[in-house]
């Protein structure tokens, strides 16, 4: 059945251990031990060099309090430890303690977390996990069935990794004279949130994603935590994230019937009260006072995601004070900040994603319902900024202005995020013609960013032969398609190559299109008996755009046509189209070249960075503060006087 084992234990960790023998003296370096079959205990002696310690005053106890001395013997029962007295006088955790855990036994309580007449929360030691520490929660028979206690407990082992886990669950346990059921929660050593504020951005993101995730896990189990503190959230320095303080409540509990609680509508391991999973002896009044970090009178799920958003910015502020400045301004059934005024004092917008902050404002500021699964995301996408370490400095280089000869130009890039899925360039190929090119990676952030940069040097390798618009890009479907980062719809690209002549007898523009929005081609009246004239440049016959890079389908058709002098060309990325208002509706095809030809019959000599402007504006009214989803680029390119041939650029 093993054997009786002293474990020497240091700042709550076992850095080793003594086996023991009941059938003879154990002679350990200071001490001689003597199994004492009566009273179910070792007898402990000093031996010679315990004793020559004592006369150099180093001194022994046992349990804190009882010192020994020579030529007297001490009784050592089963959780006592023994630990040297300067030890002791230089702090609770500066020496080694010596345990002794019978072998009848499989937990070695090391100390005590919580204790009433129900409950008994300690830290232990389990002899049967290779001497791992577990919280040890003991309930006293007869509290709850013992049948509900273990299934809760299952369920709440089941739910997440980043809550802690159940070890074991059992009963007839005997303690103090009373039998207890039992369950062993894994034992997480890391520190709580309050610990160390403030966090440093990179740090915050990292621990309150895995937080996220917790809480999302909770809510696909149809669970609530309810009251999300900074005292429930676990880290350590490799950034693993414990959640507790959890109360397994499955759906809200009407509070007249709570002394009577059914089992499907509040599933406890109690029984009647909500279960603390806590792991540190302290209180959140001892630390912050009695803060609730949401509206009280939000929906369970609700409140959740409502306390991570609060508890993330809480984190980062760099005083007590300003921590206290920021909770007040949130607190209460209405926020007493705009959306300027909290991004400028607690959130530092040059710091994290636009995406990111917006969700933060609807959440803290509009008080509006966002799930667990959105603010996972969104912790996502910052966390691989964070991983990755990349900036917009990172992105590859798209020239900041469109620059041909004889062509007016003007350019709006939005990316959503710090990095965006938006591409576009600008390639001459000969005298008089450019290539174009513009896309949109499938999504936003990190991951269209990465696939943007395998996408745009190819487009630049293959612009380089000269050959057209759409062998171009099935020559570039076939490269992704083979890299594999296209197959199963994993991340793919629309995009439109184009080829610009501007040569005075045959002007032109010629492109393919893989997946993406046609673009415009507005033409102003030469005379008076001519209307002018705004459209899509849609291939006849039919409304296919051609399929996303990729794909491996290589399904390119081509449209040509002449230009003139005054011809504007307009290509935009879905993210304008897809806009949407306060309700759903989106900005859409239409609008889009209403205001291109509004614009351009009211204003026909006006520069195109005012055609920009007035789209931004227009934009702006259209969605009224409604959240972006996607990057926007715009780019407007109006044809000027056509000479015999245009110069190439040194």
């Amino acid at each position: 059945m093993g054997c009786d084992k002293l474990l020497m234990i240091k700042n709550e960790k076992v850095i080793g251990e003594i086996f023991l023998s009941r059938a003879e003296k154990n002679k350990i370096e200071y001490f001689d031990l003597q199994w004492n079959e009566e009273n179910n205990c070792y007898v402990v002696v000093l031996s010679q060099q315990g004793e020559y310690c004592f006369q150099k005053e180093k001194k022994f106890h046992i349990n804190d309090k009882m010192e020994i001395q020579p030529g007297r013997q001490y009784y050592l029962a089963c959780n006592s430890f023994i630990r040297r007295a300067d030890a002791l006088r230089a702090g609770t955790d500066a020496g080694t303690q010596l345990f002794l855990l019978l072998k009848e036994k499989q937990y070695l309580i090391i100390r005590r977390i919580e204790e009433n007449a129900l409950k008994k929360i300690y830290l232990c030691v389990d002899s049967h996990l290779n001497n791992s520490l577990v919280i040890l929660k003991l309930r006293r028979k007869g509290s709850a069935h013992f049948s509900r206690f273990r299934r809760s407990a299952m369920l709440l082992s089941s739910i997440s990794s980043h809550v802690p886990r159940i070890l074991d669950i059992g009963h007839q346990i005997m303690m103090d004279g009373h039998e207890y059921d039992y369950q062993a929660f894994e034992y997480f050593s890391g520190n709580s949130l309050n610990d160390k504020l403030p966090l440093e951005k990179d740090a915050a993101i990292k621990i309150f994603y895995y937080v996220s995730l917790a809480i999302q896990d909770l809510h696909r189990a149809n669970i609530s935590h309810r009251n999300l503190k900074p005292e429930h959230i676990l880290y350590d320095s490799e950034y693993n994230v414990r959640v507790v303080g959890l109360s397994l409540v499955k759906k809200s509990v009407d509070n007249s019937n709570i002394a009577n609680p059914s089992f499907d509508a509040d599933i406890t391991l109690s029984g009647t009260e909500p279960v603390e999973l806590d792991v540190h002896e302290s209180t959140p009044g001892q630390i912050i006072g009695n803060i609730e970090f949401a509206p009280i009178s939000m929906t369970e799920k609700r409140k959740d995601v409502y306390s991570i958003a609060s508890l993330f910015v809480y984190s980062l502020q760099e005083t007590p004070e300003k921590r206290r400045k920021f909770l007040n301004a949130i607190g209460g059934e209405k926020p007493i900040l705009t959306e300027k005024e909290f991004i400028q004092k607690y959130l530092p917008a040059d710091e994290f994603p636009k995406n990111f902050i917006q969700i933060l404002v609807e959440i803290l500021v509009n008080l509006k319902y966002v799930k667990a699964a959105d603010i996972v995301a969104e912790f996502a996408q910052c966390l691989g900024y964070v991983c990755n370490e990349i900036t917009r400095s990172d992105q590859f280089p798209m020239p900041k202005e469109i620059d041909i000869p004889g062509v007016e130009s003007a350019l709006w890039y939005a990316p959503l995020e710090a990095v965006g899925g938006d591409f576009y360039n600008l390639i001459e190929l000969s005298d008089g013609k450019y290539g174009i090119l513009f896309g949109d990676t499938m999504g936003h952030g990190i991951k269209a960013y990465f696939y943007t940069h395998l996408i745009y040097p190819v487009a630049e390798l293959f612009s380089d032969q000269q050959i057209a618009p759409a062998s171009l890009l099935q020559k570039m479907d076939f490269l992704l398609y083979k890299s594999g980062r296209g197959r199963g719809g994993y991340t793919q690209a629309t995009a439109l190559y184009g080829i610009l002549s501007l040569d005075e007898y045959c002007p032109y523009f010629m492109y393919a299109s893989a997946g993406h929005p046609f673009p415009i081609l507005y033409r102003p009246s030469n005379s008076k008996d001519e209307e002018s004239s705004a459209c899509y440049l849609k291939l006849e016959n039919t409304p296919f755009t051609g399929t996303p890079l990729g794909m491996g389908m290589s399904r390119f058709l081509e449209n040509f046509v002449r230009l003139q002098e005054g011809d504007i060309l307009f290509f935009y990325t879905d993210g304008i189209i897809e806009k949407t208002n306060k309700n759903a509706i989106e900005y859409g095809y239409e609008r889009l070249l209403y205001v291109v030809k509004k614009w351009a019959d009211a204003s026909p000599s006006d520069p195109l960075k005012n055609f920009i402007e007035t789209l931004k504006f227009d934009i702006q009214n259209f969605s009224q503060g409604s959240q972006d989803r996607d990057d926007i680029t715009i780019l407007a390119i109006r044809i000027g006087k056509l000479g015999k041939k245009i110069a190439k650029k040194s």
